[in-house]
């Protein structure tokens, strides 16, 4: 295991040597750290319609059943204007899986809940009023760490919970109605208390489970945000694919690819453009955290061979738990290679102290 981190992290200095000039700088940015491990979005489970976007919604909304989402969608608009910056994900098949017992013993319909269809939209750039909206699907193939799916897991949430509850005792005779919803009030946060132990261990030995992923989007651009049908125009469309991969209890080995193709009204305009990248997550303890990435990205012109470029992404990511400012410090590195759409494009040093921690299960 060692050796393999060493590999990777050799390879990774690698890129920074050989792609262009080193530029350090200090920073106390939480945004631009932040930016700097994100920006590639390695992340399994993703939201399919971030996969093609630009940049990453502002506002982001979980929903769970087509209801919901029907209830939030006139969020998207500004009476007849897209509203930019704003994105949903929900799971249509969220009344469709039956019971849990059935759900465990069913891999489709496991597929079937874990599977999420997303809609999103932002702004083409600062100075245009132009917005993109891509809509995606992510197929959640293999999750082990699917609490739903872990009879054992469900079994003992039932078990610990009535264990509880009858620990708690019956309600003494006689008690008044506010005794009584006192007395449920109390035995509710002590069950609560039971269950999220419960919880937390799941999730302490199942955040980095064997995951695979897959995915679809599809981007149209609205000029000046307009929703009418002659303002839509086809962008591009894509396809993805994710898996993370454990390492003891403490490492996910994250690996994505994508490829898109992209519309062109002209010979120098950009036809399809393809990713793979590769992250390392290692939760050190709770108070310590070491993130390292890497990423390449190949454009394609079909016309013009000559217009073929690709850059590098790296980014490497500590940070500790400082306690006597109640939060974190983060110290990063990294960045992309300088490409023609991009020519000052560098890698730096930032450093940040932030609330949460960054690097989490």
């Amino acid at each position: 295991m060692k050796n393999s981190f060493y590999h990777i992290f050799r390879n990774l200095c690698l890129i920074v040597i050989i792609s262009s000039q080193i530029n350090v700088q200090a920073q106390n940015s939480e945004e631009e750290i932040t930016k700097l491990v994100n920006s590639i979005n390695f992340g399994v489970p993703a939201s399919p319609a971030f996969e093609l976007l630009p940049e990453t919604p502002s506002q982001v909304t979980h929903l769970v059943t087509p209801k919901d989402f029907s209830s939030n969608v006139t969020n998207f608009f500004n009476g007849t204007k897209l509203r930019s910056g704003v994105a949903f994900d929900f799971r249509p098949g969220a009344y469709l899986v039956g019971s849990l017992d059935e759900y465990s013993e069913n891999k489709f319909k496991q597929i079937l809940w874990r599977s999420v269809i997303s809609l999103g939209t932002v702004a083409v750039s600062e100075d245009s009023d132009d917005a993109f909206v891509s809509a995606g699907l992510r197929l959640s193939i293999i999750d082990n760490g699917d609490p739903r799916g872990d009879k054992g897991y469900i079994q003992r949430l039932e078990h610990d919970y009535n264990s509880a509850i009858r620990s708690y005792g019956a309600p003494p005779l006689g008690l008044t109605t506010e005794q009584m919803e006192h007395y449920i009030s109390g035995r509710s946060v002590a069950a609560g208390k039971t269950i999220k132990n419960v919880r937390d261990e799941f999730t302490a030995n199942n955040w980095n489970a064997f995951k695979v992923d897959a995915g679809l989007a599809y981007m149209l651009r609205s000029k000046s945000s307009d929703v009418n049908k002659d303002s839509l125009n086809y962008d591009r469309w894509g396809m993805w694919m994710a898996t993370g991969v454990p390492i003891g209890k403490r490492i996910q080995i994250t690996a994505a690819g994508k490829l898109s193709w992209v519309s062109a009204d002209s010979l120098d305009q950009e036809t399809n453009r393809r990713l793979f990248g590769i992250r390392g997550k290692y939760l050190v303890s709770e108070n310590i955290g070491v993130s390292v990435e890497g990423a390449r990205t190949w454009s394609y012109y079909n016309e013009m061979d000559e217009l073929d470029e690709a850059w590098n992404h790296i980014a490497i990511l500590l940070e500790f738990k400082v306690p006597f400012i109640g939060g974190w410090l983060g110290l990063a590195y990294g960045g992309d290679t300088s490409r023609r759409e991009d020519p000052d494009a560098t890698f730096s040093f930032n450093y940040s102290t932030y609330l949460d921690r960054l690097i989490k299960k």
